[in-house]
């Protein structure tokens, strides 16, 4: 037997928003993760990184970093600033999730630069906060009341023991991914 699981598309999530910066012209995409024991987590490392290989660019391992486990603010601060330390900085910051995307785009901004013009900054769950922050955040729409009521659905119905439910997301392009256009091809 085993037990029903409802999650949103996590990887399709991560590729569609991974494929969207590289049609915009970003190469050099970072990804900050959180835990990858995280089922969601994981499956949004493995979306961006079949997005790269599947439009010719080779996932780095020094553009991947995890938020570091201090509290969220903390830990975010010193990915991004890990990620603009390099020598070849990032042209865009894909975060696991939003409330790590606002922290990364406010941390770019403090560093001097600005959003999405020197950077772009992406996140993942559309927080009611996402559409408030300066640029708006571009996200990847996870719909929660779908998953709740997909869930009571489940609990209610025995007979859906074993079954794994994916509900599919969305793109939100808001103003911290676009308007960058294409980069030289020297950056990608």
């Amino acid at each position: 037997m085993g037990f029903a699981c409802v999650n949103s598309d996590n990887f399709g999530g991560a590729y569609l928003m991974t494929k969207y910066l590289i049609e915009r012209g970003y190469g050099r995409i970072a990804f900050i993760s959180g835990p990858q024991t995280h089922y969601s987590i994981a499956q949004r490392v493995q979306g961006y990184r079949h997005a790269l290989l599947a439009h010719g660019l080779i996932p780095h391992p020094h553009l991947e970093v995890p938020r570091a486990p201090l509290d969220e603010e903390e830990g975010t601060e010193s990915a991004v600033l890990r990620l603009l330390g390099q020598q070849e900085r990032p042209d865009a910051i894909f975060a696991f999730n939003d409330a790590t995307a606002l922290q990364a785009l406010r941390t770019c901004q403090m560093q001097g630069l600005r959003v999405p013009e020197d950077t772009a900054v992406v996140g993942f769950d559309d927080l009611s906060s996402a559409p408030l922050s300066f640029p708006p955040l571009t996200t990847v729409r996870v719909d929660k009341e779908a998953l709740g009521s997909r869930g009571v659905e489940v609990l209610l119905n025995p007979a859906s023991a074993g079954t794994l439910i994916t509900l599919p997301v969305s793109l939100v392009i808001r103003e911290s991914a676009v308007g960058a256009g294409p980069r030289s091809a020297d950056s990608r």
